[in-house]
Formats: C-alpha cells, structure tokens, sequence
C-alpha cells in the first residue's frame, strides 16, 4: 500500500513538473519594441504591425527618430534601459559600435533565400550575420525629366551652367535639406567611394595620412558644392528634407540629392512630370551609389523569448504575403530575394527602377558612409552648416575641416 502511495506521488511530480515544462515552453513574449530609423516608411510600418498583431495576438510598438538625431536617439535606447527588442542600423562602422547589442541572425529561414551579396554587406568580419537587410538602395542625382536632361549634365562645367541658369529665372537647380546626411554626408561619400580601395582610403584619412585638399576627386567634389552654395536660392540650413521633396513633387526644383527611399515622400502630391536618377558628375563619374543601406536588428540582452517573437516578426515580413505586399510596394525596397524581384519587380516605383538599372549595369560605387567613424555625421554637418552660413569659407578650408574632423576619430 505505502508503494502505491509513493508511486502516485511520483506520478503526480512527473505530470505537475510535465504541466510546468509545458507552460513554459508555451510562454512566449506578447509585445516587442522596435526602432525604426528610416522616417519614410514610418506610417506604413506601423499598419503593418497592426496586421501582424491581428495575425499573431504579438504586439509590436515603434519608435522613430525621423528628424532626429537617430544615432544618439538609438544608443539611449540600449544604453539607458535596454528596453529595444529589435532596432535599424546600417552596416559597418554603426554596427561595430552596437556590436553588443547585436545578435547572430543566421538562424531564420529566409535567411537560405536572401541574395549572397546582400547577406555579405550585413556580415561582420568574424562571420556574424548582424542582421537581415532591408533591400538595396541608390542615390544620387533625382531629376525631374521636364526641367533636366541628365545627357547635358555630365561634368562641372555644364553643373555650373545649369545651377547658375536655374537661379536666374529665381528656382533653384538642386536643393539641399538640412538634416546631417542630406545637407553633407550622402555627397561626401561619393569621392570616397570613387577612391581604389575606398576602406583603406577612409583608414588613411582617419590616421591623418591624407589631406583631402590634395585629392583631385575632393578638390571638385568641393567646387560642385560651392557651385551649390552660391547658387541656392531656398537656405539649405533652414530647409527640411519634407520641404525639399515637396518643392520636387510640385515642380519648384529639377534636382535633388536623394535615393530612390524620396519616393515615397511625393505620394501626397499629384506627380505630373516622369523622374529619373543620374549620377553626381565628379571627375566625369558615371556611376551611382548603391549599396544594402540598413538591417533589421535582434537585441541579444532581451528576454530569450522576446529574441524569439523579433526574429519571428522579421521572418514574418519577408515570407508572408501580407509582408512581402508592404515591403515591396508600400515600402517600394528592391527585393534582394531572386523570386520576389521577378514577382514585384514589375511594380517598382520609377526611381527604385532607375537604380535597378545601374545595379544590372554594374554602375555603381559603394556606400562609403558605412566605413566613415560612427557618429561623425553630427561633426560634418556643422562643418556643412559653417561653409553654408559663410560665403568667405573657402574650399580649402572646407576639405582642411573635414580632414581634420575624420582624424580626430583616430
């Protein structure tokens, strides 16, 4: 009798601790916090979460810092509460700085289906898959095909004629926004980029062996932005990247210097002229940049199960139809997954195109930002914001600042 006894009370531990097992392995986190550096994609991101929510039960709330300064607004999230469960950075020097708070990504299905090429631009240097990568994007010259034609634009020279036309009838040839990429860091990297090695070259420059005044491709990359200085007639530091997409969509500039991501910003506006992208003619340069500009990122210091429920949400996105419908058309990415480009890539928004094209047609230069020192954005843009305000700064001693600025990151 006392064996019956024990055998039922040993029975009843195993199912109780089974029951528990069970729970547990059941437990799974019902909401996620995401930060989402890409300010065009904001409100759509958010419908999408309310879809997957609906679908999953699994809440997924958003942060944004369109506008902001999204570096340092990102490094409070991880560094003052950790509260993020999954963030957006860009490959690179970014991501080595938030290495720690960086998981291995390499365990999700639609990892197998992701363009080589693409998977290589978010892997570390000792083989970590940072993340999953949003799509492939360009930048350059968007022009309006009413009021440019790009065959005429193909050096200084003709830039300068164009600019200096343009002001003349009181528009502006190309206006410049005042948020740090926009106003500098985008066309900076171009001369970078047109370097050999551009990597190497940043190194050298951080290590203070070069001086960018020496360089034939910064010497007219300076003169280009002179020419823009002189000829603006909209304040680049008082204009905002809404107000400058705006003034393209209605027609009030022919040039910007944007990527293919600025085409979502003109869906408010009744767009009656065809757009275009062309290179930035430096030295007679024929190429764009093109490059993987950002990834999707798992915080490994959330909760095991929160890890699982991001990573869940990323997979999501890009093998769900419901995903794949608002990445490619609401977002307007270029699909990096081969099936997917044959799917949507009919439906591509013109200048998601034109830099498909350049892709195909191996005219491109890489991302340079992503080798510049992490946070330098917030240096160059007041370098950017003293040459705009001071018609006496002399091109000179733009290169002399920026050169100076790199090396300080040493």
């Amino acid at each position: 009798m006392k064996g019956k006894k024990i055998l039922a009370l040993a029975l009843s531990a195993v199912m109780l601790m089974s029951l528990i097992g069970l729970a547990m392995a059941e437990t799974k986190a019902e909401k996620i916090l995401i930060y989402v550096g890409k300010g065009e994609i904001v409100d759509d991101f958010k419908a999408l979460t309310d879809l997957y929510k609906q679908e999953t039960g699994v809440s997924v709330e958003m942060v944004s810092a369109a506008g902001e300064d999204g570096g340092a607004l990102l490094r409070n999230y991880l560094t003052a509460d950790n509260s993020l469960t999954i963030f957006t950075t860009s490959p690179g020097a970014n991501a080595k700085t938030f290495d720690a708070f960086i998981a291995d990504m390499s365990d999700l299905p639609v990892v197998q289906e992701i363009s080589k090429g693409a998977l290589d631009a978010v892997t570390s240097e000792d083989g970590k898959l940072q993340g999953i990568p949003f799509t492939v994007e360009g930048y350059g010259f968007v022009y309006n095909k009413d009021l440019v034609d790009p065959a005429k634009i193909t050096d200084l020279a003709s830039f300068t004629t164009y600019m200096e036309e343009a002001k003349a009838k009181g528009v502006d040839g190309l206006m410049l926004s005042a948020e740090n990429y926009f106003l500098i860091v985008h066309m900076l990297a171009l001369p970078f980029a047109m370097q050999d090695d551009p990597e190497a070259f940043t190194a050298s420059v951080v290590n203070g062996e070069v001086q960018l005044r020496d360089v034939e491709a910064f010497q007219e990359w300076a003169k280009f932005y002179d020419v823009i200085r002189k000829n603006a007639v909209a304040d680049p530091l008082t204009t905002s990247y809404d107000q400058a997409t705006g003034a393209f969509a209605t027609g009030k500039t022919g040039l910007l210097h944007q990527g293919n991501w600025a085409f979502s910003m003109f869906a408010d506006y009744d767009v009656t002229f065809e757009m275009g992208i062309m290179p930035v003619p430096i030295l007679g340069n024929d190429r764009i940049s093109a490059s993987v500009p950002g990834m999707w990122v798992v915080n490994p210091n959330a909760t095991a199960e929160e890890q699982k429920a991001a990573k869940d949400f990323i997979n999501w996105m890009y093998t769900s139809e419901i995903g794949k419908d608002y990445l490619y058309s609401k977002f307007q990415f270029i699909p990096l997954i081969d099936a997917d480009l044959e799917k949507y890539g009919e439906n591509l928004d013109p200048l998601s195109t034109a830099v498909q094209k350049f892709i195909s047609d191996d005219k491109t230069v890489p991302f340079a930002t992503a080798y510049f020192p992490s946070g330098i954005d917030v240096d160059l843009v007041a370098i950017a914001q003293g040459f705009f305000g001071d018609p006496n700064m002399t091109t000179d001693q733009l290169l002399d600042s920026i050169t100076e600025t790199f090396a300080e990151y040493n």
